[in-house]
């Protein structure tokens, strides 16, 4: 599906205050966090009188479901300043809102508890409880630790929709197979699944998006071959322009050829490693 209807499901999804679930399904490098970052961020304060609260998680290395509900905790900011992205002061308010919403009893009843680490997963999970009314993006599932698996992921989704009142984001790499669990539960957990499928011109304006005369010629040569991978077309880029410095001053006919042909070049010998391990 091409970016302009994936854009429209973000802007129904993100427009409705009722909890749901999305997956998004595309592969390695196509833009699929860029294209929601992008989003997020231009629609954030029309969904804020609804949902007040955004986290985005990346799952690379989570290896427990107490740390990934930690990571929702830590990585929470008030919907209006997506843009700013997390810091210090996000979750010093995460503290706070914490501490007015339980109090004292709430969180010093882990006074005594040993501190090991059933301790740790404890406060992890308790931390976890604030996680309401919120919308979440979980990206890089592929990446995830080898203890977290994909049952304890839809779960988690499945508690944050049907009893936390959340709206989910999944993230998901199409060249990876998921276990049957993915497809067991799917149905039950997943409002909408879509592919993010971008045509070449789509993702030519995101790699290419100077007014310079490289970016025209790339962009032009990149629909032609049909390259979709955003990854790859960066990559190009920076090829191209250690060419186009290397070339000088010629005619632009010249200049234009030179790069037209080159970069692409190198862009195949750079680019094939990474398009292989997508395929993986």
């Amino acid at each position: 599906m091409s970016l302009s209807y994936i854009g429209e499901v973000y802007e129904r999804f993100l427009a409705s205050p009722d909890a749901e679930v999305i997956a998004i399904k595309g592969g390695w490098g196509v833009g699929k966090t860029y294209h929601w970052n992008n989003m997020i961020s231009k629609e954030s304060v029309a969904c804020s009188s609804y949902l007040k609260r955004y986290s985005y998680v990346s799952l690379f290395g989570v290896d427990s479901l107490e740390s990934l509900k930690y990571k929702i905790f830590e990585s929470c900011i008030d919907i209006e300043y997506v843009k700013d992205g997390v810091n210090d002061k996000t979750l010093n308010k995460n503290m706070s809102n914490l501490w007015s919403r339980y109090g004292k009893k709430g969180i010093f009843h882990f006074r005594n508890i040993p501190a090991t680490s059933g301790y740790f997963s404890m406060l992890e999970s308790f931390l976890f409880t604030s996680a309401t009314n919120m919308i979440i993006c979980l990206d890089d599932i592929e990446r995830r630790g080898k203890n977290l698996s994909i049952l304890d992921i839809m779960g988690l989704v499945s508690l944050l929709k049907e009893q936390k009142s959340c709206k989910v984001v999944m993230l998901l790499n199409s060249s990876q197979q998921y276990d049957e669990d993915y497809d067991k539960y799917k149905e039950k957990v997943v409002d909408q699944e879509l592919d993010f499928l971008p045509l070449p011109k789509e993702s030519s304006e995101i790699a290419f998006n100077s007014s310079l005369l490289l970016d025209d010629l790339l962009a032009k040569a990149s629909i032609k071959l049909g390259i979709t991978n955003i990854r790859v077309l960066q990559l190009i880029k920076r090829r191209a322009l250690i060419i186009e410095e290397i070339i000088g001053e010629e005619s632009e006919e010249v200049n234009g050829r030179s790069i037209n042909y080159w970069c692409f070049l190198y862009g195949v010998i750079y680019a094939m490693p990474l398009m292989k391990m997508s395929l993986l």
